[in-house]
């Protein structure tokens, strides 16, 4: 039984990385052998690589792959029929998110409202040569703290339904329609976890593309990297390895202003986040393409050793279940100072006793 527990977790070094560098090759056009994918499934099977692929967003990614190369191999032809049903509902929610995003930009403008859209919805339309192949379950949309009643009226106005989840409305609500998904920010993360709140900085950083409002490539990058630290343990089931391949895109971009960069993670006090995302990075890649950054983050010795030795180890995912153990031994050690820890720590404990949790 015990075996069993530790093949769910998809082992981060022999199969999380190898398929990290598998799909970012197919996005980059880069080689790809039947050999490469053919041993990711023989180590779990069919079914098991399947299910891996769909929790970590990248069964159409290798479904396209499989059905352009094409194959003499019946074991991956079965693997690429299996795939089928998820890429076809990965397009349909894609052109249902358009909509969507469409219907967003109209009724928050109207209501002169400024949003940001950010994460995933708003990445694939710049990193992805092919935007439908980067399939996210909801679209995330941020607004003022000042707008977050004014956001959600428009928005439910316009036909959405609204649910509230008190686990999460500290800083961010869900909105939905018949096929879509929004969540609704007005805060990035939990409040306390940032030194000051992000939310006006990152939405003075704006740009009109696509035909909405997004944030630019630096304020991009800084979500990027501090976002999955903190709200998904850094490599934790949570973090699916499409925010990773997100990422290793993203950290390209040639708009990105470095000084801004950093000028936004130090105001956040989230420099430890910020490197302990590029050093996962860096364990699923084997390079070091962001040395000069992850140096220009790093934290002191001791605290850079500690976080090495659970992300390297993978504990996020081996103590996945035990939620307060991970926030207190790991997740408060992603914070940059002790006052840093205190302040999220106070935020937190204030919040629960305000919402009864």
């Amino acid at each position: 039984m015990k075996r069993a527990k530790n093949k769910q977790r998809f082992d981060l070094r022999s199969y999380r990385a190898p398929a990290f560098r598998s799909a970012v090759a197919i996005l980059n056009n880069g080689p790809l052998s039947e050999t490469d994918i053919t041993a990711l499934i023989s180590q779990q099977g069919n079914e098991r690589f399947i299910e891996f692929l769909n929790q970590n967003c990248l069964a159409c990614i290798f479904h396209t792959h499989l059905s352009e190369q094409g194959s003499q191999s019946p074991e991956l032809e079965t693997v690429r029929e299996a795939l089928r049903p998820f890429a076809l509902k990965c397009a349909a929610r894609y052109l249902a998110q358009k909509r969507t995003l469409k219907k967003i930009h109209e009724v928050l403008e109207t209501a002169s409202i400024n949003y940001a859209v950010f994460k995933g919805a708003h990445v694939r339309e710049s990193a992805y040569e092919q935007p439908w192949l980067r399939t996210t379950a909801d679209i995330d949309v941020l607004v003022s703290n000042k707008d977050q009643s004014a956001a959600i009226d428009a928005l439910r106005n316009s036909g959405m339904e609204y649910h509230h989840n008190p686990e999460v409305f500290s800083h961010e609500v869900t909105l939905t329609n018949s096929d879509t998904s929004v969540d609704l920010h007005w805060h990035i993360m939990r409040p306390g976890r940032t030194r000051v709140d992000m939310t006006d900085s990152l939405l003075k950083n704006m740009e009109l593309t696509h035909g909405y409002w997004g944030m630019n490539p630096t304020a991009t990058l800084f979500v990027l990297l501090t976002h999955p630290a903190i709200n998904k343990y850094v490599c934790s089931p949570d973090a699916s390895l499409i925010k990773l391949v997100d990422l290793s895109l993203w950290m390209k971009h040639p708009d990105v202003d470095r000084d801004q960069l950093l000028a936004l993670i130090n105001a956040s006090g989230l420099r430890t986040a910020a490197w302990s995302t590029l050093f996962l990075l860096r364990l699923l890649t084997n390079e070091r393409d962001d040395k000069e950054l992850a140096e220009e983050l790093q934290p002191g010795i001791l605290q850079r050793k500690y976080i090495q030795f659970w992300v390297s180890r993978d504990l996020p995912t081996r103590f996945y279940k035990h939620r307060f153990l991970m926030r207190a031994a790991f997740s408060l050690s992603l914070h940059d100072t002790v006052a840093d820890i205190f302040r999220a720590v106070k935020q937190l404990r204030a919040y629960r006793l305000e919402s009864g949790q």
